[in-house]
């Protein structure tokens, strides 16, 4: 072929793909429910694609990457502001802007420090607080402040092997979940606070905790260990070990209902070992607390679009709240449902599900934390975006929540907002995975050193008031 046929040859088949690339729709043509055709527009192919950059990302990566404390330290000095600052995009958002929503919460705190006893306060999240990614940062700088220390609550089996604890369990321990496979699920929806419960099969079963080498040193010390269980049908017994020694034997009653066993320790144990004899019941969690303080609860459900408390048996949910105390509820959800919203419809839809899990927590009367749901991205075109629901559903929780007198932290907003997550999987060191979705284990401690930075100045700013109408109350008496 002559030099111009050739030239002619590719000079048509240029102008074909240009007709095509006028016809084609920008949005591309969807096959599946994951797979859309694209193809490149005019301007695409004559002009080269700028990088695109999410500017505020970067600059919260950059005061990120200036935490490199591997514990929670205490602010020496920290600013006290009673009128809220709407530019900051770590604050805390309250209903009607009422700061004094999260009082009594913090005035229970306080009592803990100051009188001792013990408050609990339940994380209930996605994957993305598996292993105690964040949990495990906001019960330090908790526990560090009022009191307290200990992983909280364990299920015999976890969905994944939390960093503040080494946990291990006999073979024969089953899992039953309120979300996942259906084979992992019970035929009944007695699944207790950790919404899973385990039996173990045979006369007898084992668990071993030691104290975690990657745990902050401030949560390591365990001095009281708790069985929660129910619904056994003939008794069996407990036996625990601590650091070699026997603690003596419990007995877990039959019958229907929660009941619970405690031991409480002479001494903090770093070692501590449950042996089990008899027919097993339904164990719903362990609690490895101290005497007093405050307990911060990881509690991941695995795939779970924070839809599924109406699903476990609300009697039993209130007994184990009254049992363990328990005073406020820190929510951590979203993510999961993002990727099915496709129209209002299924907007409202999720509106009106997630507005019936807040009514079980308000029922029971606990304050209500929810920590949005982290920026997540998907390919379009060769870019990495933002799925279109993220701030759709980040809003949606936000309004649900303030309806029921709770109180909300954006961390969308606090990464960057839209097409933020790009930027922490490329940071150096990286905070998110490739999956575009989670955060590596730095950059969820990062994120949560941000959560409970806000918590406590907002729990400062309480405290001076406290102290203000101390004085002039004291003034006006003189």
């Amino acid at each position: 072929m002559s030099p111009f046929r050739k030239f002619i040859f590719l000079l048509s088949v240029l102008a074909v793909l240009l007709c095509v690339a006028a016809v084609f729709p920008p949005q591309g043509i969807p096959v599946t429910e994951s797979l859309t055709l694209y193809f490149p527009t005019a301007r695409e192919i004559f002009l080269p694609k700028a990088s695109k950059h999410n500017l505020a990302a970067e600059k919260m990566i950059q005061t990120l990457n200036r935490d490199t404390a591997e514990t929670i330290s205490t602010p020496t000095e920290e600013k006290i502001e009673f009128i809220i600052d709407s530019t900051d995009a770590t604050r805390l958002h309250y209903p009607e802007n009422n700061k004094a929503v999260l009082y009594p919460l913090f005035e229970l705190l306080d009592s803990v420090k100051q009188h001792g006893g013990s408050i609990r306060i339940l994380h209930y999240g996605d994957s993305q607080i598996e292993e105690d990614r964040m949990t495990g940062v906001i019960r330090a700088r908790l526990q560090q402040e009022f009191g307290g220390s200990g992983p909280g609550l364990v299920c015999p089996v976890p969905v994944a092997v939390p960093m503040s604890i080494q946990h291990s369990w006999s073979s024969n321990f089953k899992r039953y979940v309120v979300f996942g496979n259906y084979w992992d699920q019970a035929d009944h929806n007695r699944y207790g606070v950790m919404c899973a419960f385990c039996r173990y099969e045979g006369k007898s079963a084992s668990l071993s905790f030691k104290q975690g080498r990657l745990s902050f040193e401030v949560s390591r010390d365990i001095e009281r260990v708790k069985i929660l269980y129910g619904y056994g049908e003939s008794p069996a017994e407990a036996t625990l070990i601590a650091d070699g020694v026997s603690q003596g034997t419990k007995l877990l009653r039959s019958g229907r209902g929660l009941h619970s066993v405690t031991w409480t320790l002479d001494s903090a144990a770093k070692a501590l070992k449950l042996h089990f004899s008899g027919e097993s019941p339904d164990i719903y969690a362990v609690a490895l607390d101290s005497k007093n303080g405050v307990c911060v609860d990881n509690i991941p459900i695995r795939g779970s679009s924070g839809l599924d408390f109406t699903k476990v048996d609300s009697a039993l949910l209130a007994d184990c709240i009254r049992e363990l105390n328990v005073r406020a509820v820190i929510l951590q959800f979203g993510g999961n449902v993002v990727p099915v919203i496709k129209n209002q419809k299924d907007l409202d839809w999720y509106r009106q599900a997630f507005a019936k899990q807040l009514a079980v927590f308000k029922n029971h009367g606990l304050h209500i934390i929810m920590i949005g749901l982290a920026d997540m991205s998907k390919s379009v075109r060769g870019d990495m975006v933002s799925y279109p629901a993220v701030a759709q559903v980040r809003d949606v929780t936000k309004e649900e929540v303030h309806k029921v007198g709770g109180v909300f932290w954006d961390m969308y907003e606090a990464m960057g907002g839209e097409n933020s997550m790009p930027e922490f999987v490329r940071a150096t060191p990286p905070l998110a995975i490739d999956d575009y979705i989670h955060f590596n284990r730095d950059g969820a401690a990062k994120m949560a050193r941000l959560f409970v930075k806000s918590l406590m100045k907002d729990y400062n700013e309480y405290k001076t008031r406290m102290e203000l109408k101390s004085l002039l109350s004291n003034a006006s008496t003189k």
